[in-house]
């Protein structure tokens, strides 16, 4: 994967499949990617599928299922060093990083990709998207508003997740005044030089977000509802303040 992945807490089994679906109001989930033809084979379906930590195979069936480009599949398994979005007319794939401090900078990718019927997650195991703040109490109410809606859920509660990871930051850097003054040892000098680059990575995560979601909010995409483009907007506001 990516150079700016690193210490990342394995919290979820590796090779996971989820897939949640709606399909004349009844709602379901699957663990088996065998369960995705027929899924795709029904016209009424909208699905989620989640991929945690998976194979090169399980990247490959997957979005040769969803009729995805092979470059897409290749970029998912390959990395990404910068958050980005590519638009087409059928599918709109975004990069982002789940970020986490804890005294150092981890990142996390997780691509992310729309679909006119489905909303394909693929991620490492120390972020699971079942777990974050608009899904805890279930799949079922955010997907009865579309996959679309369910995009907004997933990158709402990554970048709110920047938040409290800045304020953490900042408190790191607070200290590091505290301790230069006191004593510019070494070691102070050796954390100067790890903030700098924890930084910088934080900086390559968040700073292209702003473009990702300024196509969303002033580009007609056929698979985003316009009704939904306020809800992006509101996510955008919160990266104008990051």
């Amino acid at each position: 994967m990516a150079e700016i992945e690193s210490g990342i807490p394995a919290g979820v089994p590796p090779g996971r499949v989820r897939i949640a679906t709606l399909s004349d109001g009844v709602y379901t989930e699957a663990d088996r990617l065998e369960a995705l033809s027929a899924v795709l084979a029904d016209p009424d379906a909208f699905c989620w599928i989640d991929l945690a930590a998976p194979d090169i195979d399980q990247v490959g069936a997957t979005t040769a299922a969803l009729h995805l480009h092979p470059l897409v599949a290749e970029d998912i398994v390959e990395g990404n060093q910068r958050s980005k979005i590519e638009v087409t007319d059928e599918h709109v794939h975004m990069v982002l990083f789940v970020l986490r401090w804890d005294g150092a900078m981890s990142a996390e990718e997780v691509d992310i990709v729309l679909g006119r019927r489905f909303l394909l997650t693929v991620h490492e195991g120390g972020w699971d998207p079942w777990r974050t703040q608009h899904l805890r109490e279930g799949v079922e109410p955010v997907l009865r508003r579309g996959t679309d809606h369910l995009l907004w859920a997933m990158v709402d509660a990554i970048v709110d997740d920047y938040f409290p990871m800045i304020d953490r930051v900042g408190d790191e850097i607070d200290d590091l005044q505290d301790r230069v003054i006191r004593t510019a040892s070494p070691q102070t000098l050796e954390r100067v030089f790890g903030l700098k680059r924890d930084l910088v990575m934080i900086r390559r995560a968040v700073a292209p977000v702003r473009e990702i979601f300024n196509q969303l909010t002033n580009r007609e995409l056929t698979v985003v509802d316009p009704e939904e483009i306020v809800y992006f907007r509101d996510v955008y506001d919160h990266l104008i303040r990051l």
